[in-house]
């Protein structure tokens, strides 16, 4: 019994430093940006930033949530349904690559973007090979070899620290990731003959695509209304206050992830059970969550909000907590429209929010909307799934 808790503090521990380390590098990044050169500089940096996230996830098109379920239920043929999905998403780079071109960036940043976005599409290819073989502990070190990748270079670029160079080195660090992964499974995963371009890869997948998708603009479109808004220095700031309240959402899938095949398989009840769970593991995760972040944006960047940012955080984090497993329930039941449809929702209520509050008392007004957005997703999650669970018992 012992031995069966370690096994799972460990993979829970590595799960959640794999996760946690490219926010890590984004936040660290940010800190030496702003002490070497000013706000101003990582806050135009967000542009690409949000170009690149915003590419590779459509690029993903529910590569890990729709390869885990497929792993799960074809366990003899996980090679050929990861070339399928990989071949399928390579189509969508011509349709990404002509948006680089009309963006305003120079030809190099340019060519850093297009190496950014190719090589990321292969790195995140194995994501679901990550999380299916609970492979993290090389997962980690592949991430803290891309860490000193980027770390390296803006110290080397310390003196004249800019967009090219931050450009530069984020993308190298997808080069590096996609060979070293490549390189490890490379030998089970890309073996053997190619299938032929599917096209209904994109319907079949698309729930969990969406589900995705939406889900990064649950969690981003508040920033996005502030960089449209506000100047590049309040852009700037708000990012790495929204990346260190991210850390403590982040537990709940640090929870959760590395053992979704497994709480597919529990009965309803029993998820229920474990939702309530988690939900005081929120609450704990907030209460020491939210002074750490205190401490770090005014020790480790100079600065200083006012307290009702942190009261509105802690408000936007905790959800998250408690609709994790509700979400799994309704994946168990092939119900995953009804959670796009929650998150559909709040991304909705989340755009009416800023468009009010945002332009009228700025960064506050940004984050009241996304936990405006996370409370609209809970209710409507846990009234989804207590209606399938009340037809399942019917």
């Amino acid at each position: 019994m012992k031995d069966k808790w370690l096994y799972r503090f460990r993979i829970i521990g590595l799960h959640g430093l794999h996760q946690i380390l490219p926010a890590f590098i984004n936040l660290a990044s940010a800190w030496w940006v702003i002490l070497n050169s000013s706000e101003d500089v990582w806050g135009a940096f967000l542009d690409p930033l949000i170009m690149a996230g915003i590419g590779l996830h459509i690029l993903s098109w529910g590569n890990k949530e729709f390869l885990l379920r497929a792993f799960a239920l074809r366990p003899d043929a996980i090679p050929v349904l990861w070339k399928q999905a990989l071949v399928a998403r390579g189509a969508i780079l011509f349709m990404i690559i002509p948006l680089v071109f009309l963006s305003e960036w120079t030809p190099e940043q340019m060519t850093w973007m297009l190496t950014w976005i190719f090589f990321g599409y292969i790195r995140h290819s194995y994501d679901v090979v990550v999380v299916y073989e609970k492979d993290f502990g090389r997962a980690v070190l592949i991430e803290l070899g891309a860490m000193a990748i980027v770390f390296g270079g803006l110290y080397l670029s310390r003196e004249s620290i800019g967009l090219t160079e931050l450009m530069r080195y984020f993308a190298l660090s997808q080069v590096f990731r996609a060979i070293v992964f490549s390189l490890i499974y490379g030998k089970n995963y890309l073996s053997g003959p190619f299938p032929q371009l599917q096209f209904r890869y994109f319907s079949t997948a698309l729930p969990f695509f969406l589900l995705g998708f939406v889900g990064m603009l649950v969690s981003r479109t508040d920033l996005y209304f502030v960089v449209y808004y506000l100047d590049d220095a309040a852009a700037g700031r708000y990012q790495i206050l929204v990346n260190l309240f991210a850390y403590i959402q982040a537990g709940a899938g640090f929870l959760v992830s590395p053992f979704a095949r497994n709480i597919y398989r529990l009965p309803d009840r029993t998820i229920v059970r474990l939702a309530l769970k988690f939900s005081l593991g929120g609450v704990v995760a907030v209460a020491v969550g939210i002074p750490v972040v205190y401490f770090l944006l005014l020790v480790g960047f100079g600065f200083s909000f006012p307290w009702a940012y942190f009261v509105v955080g802690a408000i936007c984090a905790l959800p998250v907590y408690i609709y994790s497993c509700f979400i799994l329930l309704l994946f168990k039941h092939h119900q995953q429209q009804k959670v796009v449809l929650a998150n559909v929702g709040g991304i909705l209520i989340n755009i009416a929010v800023n468009l009010v509050l945002t332009p009228r008392i700025g960064l506050l007004g940004a984050l009241a909307g996304s936990a405006i957005c996370h409370w609209f997703i809970l209710v409507m999650v846990i009234y989804y799934a207590t209606r399938e669970r009340e037809k399942v018992l019917n």
